[in-house]
């Protein structure tokens, strides 16, 4: 039996918004209630700052007070904006389990709801202890803003905040094409761990780390700088990132927004497509 997929009908998208909030609460209870899960990912938390404070207290040490043109300040922010992204990224681990809806046809559950088959898969498998790092970065961010006096206006803020939702969005949407190809070849468990080392390997690195070799592909062609260190550049006025553009910092932002349209209405796109031939355990 195919299973053929359909556009929603019109209201469609008020009834997913009741079913997603129904989930998150859902998840909410669930966390709070899952008291080790919180506890575990706090002792992680601290002791990934407490590594990252000597690590760069060292580097900075070493290199009298800078890295390359960054100091204190810019490393915080930039530590805010990684920390709060991947709290937020972490919500969404559901969309790197697709394939095995696929390969073991369990889509059919999926399909028999009411909500589209993505936001399903999203919200029963929320990982909703994921935000509390990404609170915790907030209250880093508040700490070096005293300690270190860091100038940050709410629109810079905005913007960067802007930049890592969009960095979230293009990166769960290349996690479902990828797994969008299980309907063709199967297992792509492969391309999707492949996708994810590349993602934490980088997103944690500040793009002096990154040879100039392969720091176009890095931030543009796999845009893993939208997550922390455009957005810190950017507040920053660095000259790197004047560099780059010439449309102003709003220009730059509404680009990315749209492109992130672009990206999410492709990867929709192709999700139906593959859905086409989706083959259930039969009648």
């Amino acid at each position: 039996m195919t299973t053929q997929f359909h556009l929603q009908q019109p209201g469609g998208i008020r009834r997913d918004l009741k079913i997603l909030v129904r989930y998150f609460k859902l998840n909410l209870m669930s966390a709070i209630e899952f008291k080790m899960g919180i506890v575990t990912l706090f002792t992680n938390v601290i002791l990934n700052l407490f590594v990252w404070l000597i690590y760069w207290s060292v580097i900075l040490d070493t290199n009298g007070g800078t890295f390359g043109s960054w100091g204190p300040s810019e490393l915080i922010v930039w530590y805010f904006f990684t920390e709060f992204t991947i709290g937020i990224f972490g919500l969404f681990t559901g969309f790197a389990t697709i394939y095995y809806y696929v390969i073991e046809t369990g889509m059919e559950s999926l399909l028999s709801k009411p909500i589209h088959p993505l936001l399903d898969i999203f919200g029963r498998e929320m990982y909703f202890v994921s935000i509390f790092r990404s609170i915790f970065s907030i209250v880093i961010l508040i700490a070096g803003i005293l300690i270190f006096n860091i100038k940050l206006s709410i629109y810079d803020l905005f913007l960067g905040g802007i930049l890592s939702v969009c960095a979230i969005i293009i990166f769960n949407c290349l996690y479902v094409i990828f797994q969008t190809f299980s309907f063709w070849i199967g297992n792509v468990e492969f391309l999707v761990e492949t996708l994810v080392d590349v993602e934490m390997n980088f997103i944690r690195l500040p793009q002096q780390f990154i040879p100039t070799t392969i720091l176009f592909s890095v931030f543009v062609v796999i845009p893993v700088g939208l997550f922390a260190t455009i957005p810190t550049l950017l507040i920053f006025n660095s000259a790197l990132f004047s560099s780059l553009t010439k449309i102003g910092e709003f220009g730059f932002m509404m680009l990315i927004v749209m492109f992130s349209i672009l990206v999410l209405f492709v990867t929709r796109s192709f999700f139906a497509f593959g859905l086409q031939r989706y083959e259930g355990v039969g009648e």
